[in-house]
C-alpha cells in the first residue's frame, strides 16, 4: 500500500496511519523513505530550503513515527 503524504505535515501523517489502519488493522512495519537535499553548498542555501530539509528529513520520520505508536 502506498499512500501519498507530505511527511513535513503531522495531519497528513495521521492521515496515513488511519489509512493502514482501515486497510490491515495494524501497523507492523513502516518504511520511512522521504528525503530530500539542496544542490547548493550550506553557504549558499537559504533559511527556508534548510527548515524544508529538516522538515522532510527529520520531523517527517519523527511525525511517521509518532503517528504508527498512536
Amino acid at each position: 500500500m502506498a499512500v501519498a503524504t507530505d511527511v513535513a505535515d503531522p495531519a497528513q501523517c495521521q492521515a496515513m496511519v488511519e489509512a493502514a489502519m482501515t486497510e490491515f488493522g495494524r501497523v507492523d512495519v513502516l518504511v520511512n523513505n522521504a528525503g530530500v537535499g539542496t544542490a547548493v553548498p550550506a553557504t549558499r542555501e537559504t533559511a527556508d530550503e534548510f527548515r524544508s530539509v529538516i522538515d522532510i528529513n527529520l520531523n517527517g520520520s519523527y511525525w511517521r513515527r509518532r503517528r504508527a505508536q498512536g
